[in-house]
């Protein structure tokens, strides 16, 4: 839509000296007639550009993760989230790797997940994806509903290109369960990237 717009400016720009110039008696009329031809194919190379962008096609080809462990942040937001074990998400900002590793101890307070970078074209093009969070097969109790939970999914986007992060917040004791945790990124029923997580009792 952005580069759609611009052509139509540009070609609206051409087309007015277009007609300022035929509108000049002083010019001789075999250089208005080269002006004419070169405003025309401007204009035709504009709408041909603007067309190809406008119909440019997402392409996703894969994810690489850049990193995954113990993280930390320089600001978060709580968000409602039902879908949720907890009732909320935590919404981050400023995420920084604070030790590479897949061995995480169990303790309130942790976060953990994995930075990735989503790799296709073109470049900065929004992309939807569905994170799904695999508990250990005891799943998470919340106390306030009586619910267990055993994998939670939510819907996010990203940019092509620009490096992102998925993780999990210990922020409930009853969150604090020992076992493999999985987060997954999917893209419709293509599974994109799985990172494992072993919580235990330090």
């Amino acid at each position: 839509q952005r580069w759609a717009n611009f052509g139509i400016g540009t070609l609206g720009a051409c087309l007015l000296g277009l007609l300022q110039m035929a509108r000049t008696p002083k010019l001789a009329l075999w250089r208005r007639r080269c002006c004419v031809k070169k405003l025309l194919l401007v204009g035709a190379m504009l709408v041909g550009a603007c067309c190809a962008a406008a119909g440019q096609t997402v392409q996703v080809d894969r994810l690489q993760i850049d990193g995954a462990g113990i993280t930390e942040v320089a600001s978060e937001k709580r968000v409602q989230d039902r879908d949720a074990a907890s009732g909320h998400r935590i919404e981050t900002k400023g995420v920084r790797l604070k030790e590479a590793t897949t061995r995480i101890p169990a303790i309130f307070g942790t976060r953990f997940g994995m930075i990735y970078s989503v790799v296709g074209h073109p470049r900065d093009a929004i992309v939807s994806f569905k994170r799904v969070t695999v508990f250990p097969q005891v799943g998470l109790l919340n106390p306030s509903t009586g619910q267990r939970t055993y994998r939670q999914e939510a819907m996010f986007q990203d940019r092509i290109g620009v490096q992102s992060y998925r993780g999990y917040y210990l922020n409930n004791e009853w969150e604090v369960v020992p076992g493999e945790w999985l987060i997954q990124i999917w893209d419709g029923n293509r599974m994109l990237a799985e990172q494992k997580f072993t919580l235990y009792l330090p």
